[in-house]
């Protein structure tokens, strides 16, 4: 059993061959672990077994449950939201949803419509490849 003290920056523990990452966690002096290396490499934050290098673990779902990348003043986020990954900027609705069914969404969270479901306030979409079957029924 690895207990560590409040606010311990990485206690290694040899018997189940990881690093625990530990905050206070209330007043009484008890800790939570907030992040684990394991001996394979592998990290996870919000996760105590991670499967992957990086495996991410949010309590709560949405914008706070997954990887925030920042330039600047923009702010882009990659998150899993019941069954769909979205990728947005953070000020702004579902840029791109990939849902449970395969179905990709830009401009809309719920591409149900087709495969490739595009929506938005512009009256024309170029699609490289495409372009030369539509107007005529398509394939």
């Amino acid at each position: 059993t690895n207990v560590d003290p409040p606010n311990t920056a990485g206690t290694p523990d040899p018997a189940d061959n990881h690093m625990a990452f530990r905050v206070a966690s209330n007043d009484n002096g008890g800790s939570a672990e907030v992040m684990r290396l394991q001996g394979d490499g592998k990290v996870g934050i919000g996760n105590n077994s991670p499967q992957s290098l990086l495996h991410l673990k949010g309590a709560a779902q949405g914008d706070t449950s997954g990887l925030m990348l920042t330039s600047g003043s923009n702010n882009s986020v990659i998150y899993h939201d019941n069954s769909d990954l979205i990728i947005r900027k953070l000020a702004v609705p579902n840029q791109l949803v990939l849902d449970a069914s395969g179905n990709i969404g830009i401009g809309t969270d719920n591409p149900a419509k087709a495969k490739l479901e595009i929506s938005g306030s512009g009256s024309s979409y170029t699609v490289s490849g495409l372009s030369r079957y539509l107007g005529r029924g398509g394939r």
